[in-house]
């Protein structure tokens, strides 16, 4: 079993009191759900019921739920937005699509699959978990990396410590606080002015160092194909820059090197300065083993 989903409970009912019973009963029980018409649930006819359906997002949610149930998976499992608190557990393969008479005496239509050997996670203790949710979807099959966070922390307690157990997200983190630390030396930050990450596809960081330059980089851990894209994307950038004030650096698993106008700086370098670093170390292990 190695398929992680995700799933985003928005119950269908409008009522708050109603929404708090319906969420109650289903952690409780340790089911996931997905409202799908008004009919009680026959496992026999589940792949009819998704071929009637003429509505496109049901359909996709239907056969998703579908996949979990033959193929088994681990679930990462969302019930209330407004919670700090999440669930991971194990769907056995060839699960049967139920309901809960506790439910579906009041509200019709929650076809469950039930969960085993569930988890209890807390923001307070593994914000990457939450970090890594996928957005606007309410039920979807994870991303490998994510998926594979999701698998350390749900059968170890934490993750493996070194960068390839990170999203990319998480890597762009490490180079971010680096450069905000004295570790950085001419390279160090005073602020950001881009949100990491978001803004564009070439570069990810964007910030003014101490010595009051701009400074341009890029955080890849990828494949050597997804880093030669990147990287020539990046280089064209610095060279059509014609301002001698502003500073590029490529953070990957290159060697620490000049490259014309760009500075390439090993990630893995960086990450075992972190790690020895006194305040640093902290930080490391919390993204890793949760704070405590």
């Amino acid at each position: 079993m190695r398929n992680v989903y995700f799933i985003r409970h928005n119950f269908a009912v409008e009522n708050l009191t109603m929404q708090n019973e319906v969420r109650h009963i289903l952690i409780k029980e340790k089911c996931i759900s997905i409202h799908f018409n008004n009919d009680e649930p026959s496992d026999e006819c589940w792949e009819n019921e998704i071929e009637k359906t003429n509505q496109p997002e049901f359909k996709k949610a239907g056969n998703t739920f579908s996949n979990i149930k033959k193929e088994g998976a681990y679930v990462f499992a969302q019930y209330d937005s407004k919670s700090g608190e999440m669930f991971i557990g194990k769907i056995p393969a060839a699960s049967k699509i139920t309901y809960l008479p506790e439910i579906n005496t009041k509200y019709k239509g929650y076809k469950c699959l039930q969960m085993q050997d569930v988890k209890s996670f807390k923001l307070s203790r593994f914000p990457i978990l939450f970090a890594i949710r996928p957005i606007q979807q309410t039920l979807a099959k994870m991303g490998e990396k994510s998926a594979e966070i999701i698998r350390q922390i749900y059968e170890n307690g934490k993750l493996n410590e070194n960068l390839s157990s990170l999203s990319p997200q998480f890597q762009e983190l490490i180079v971010q606080e680096w450069l905000r630390s004295e570790l950085a030396g001419d390279l160090q930050i005073q602020y950001q002015l881009i949100l990491t990450g978001k803004n564009y596809p070439s570069v990810d960081i964007i910030g003014k160092t101490l010595k009051r330059k701009v400074l341009f980089a890029q955080v890849t851990y990828h494949d050597e194909l997804s880093n030669k894209t990147k990287f020539e994307a990046f280089e064209k950038l610095a060279n059509e820059d014609k301002n001698q004030e502003h500073i590029y650096a490529i953070f990957s698993k290159e060697k620490s090197a000049k490259k014309g106008k760009i500075i390439s700086k090993n990630l893995d370098e960086i990450f075992a300065e972190l790690d020895k670093d006194k305040v640093y170390n902290t930080f490391i292990k919390n993204i890793f083993e949760g704070i405590e």
